[in-house]
């Protein structure tokens, strides 16, 4: 089900060709132009969406909580009706790849022989001195160590550090 659901989002801001979408570009497109869902159970089902964390809203827009570009759709995809039933979506779980703070530490530990508590304190003089997330200050204290993270600094995306910020 939820590879489903996120098949019919990608889908949604694919065909769009934008990064985020309003609240009701998004449902309309849904119901009204690919006649996918009912407008009623629409809305519900982007609500449902919002609070299981697979969109994430900020004003008026969604963005996607994953990443679009390896969303590789199959073709002639049509998704069932059940998966716009909003009463049986569950949380959204990332696949089983760590998040960006667990893999900046452990790069940090691959290439020092610092340790836990000495990469924590190093990232929390950053965190605390400039007001900024555990992802920056991780990448801040990483590129002070002459770690190589420049793939992992590829990887992050604005919906990574907002997502920690709100």
């Amino acid at each position: 089900m939820s590879e489903e659901i996120q098949y019919v989002i990608a889908f949604i801001f694919k065909r769009s060709g934008k990064q985020q979408l309003s609240y009701s570009e998004f449902y309309l497109t849904l119901s009204i132009e690919l006649n996918w869902c009912a407008p009623h159970s629409t809305k519900e089902f982007t609500d449902a969406l919002i609070t299981n964390g697979y969109l994430q809203k900020k004003d008026d827009d969604l963005f996607p909580t994953f990443s679009l570009k390896t969303m590789l759709i199959p073709t002639g995809f049509s998704p069932s009706k059940k998966v716009f039933d909003a009463s049986i979506i569950t949380k959204y779980n990332a696949p089983n790849e760590a998040n960006m703070f667990d893999q900046i530490i452990e790069r940090i530990k691959q290439h020092t022989k610092q340790t836990n508590d000495e990469i924590s304190q190093g990232i929390d003089q950053y965190k605390t001195q400039l007001v900024i997330t555990e992802e920056i200050a991780g990448f801040l204290y990483a590129k002070k160590l002459e770690v190589p993270i420049d793939d992992l600094i590829k990887k992050m995306t604005i919906l990574d550090v907002t997502e920690s910020t709100t």
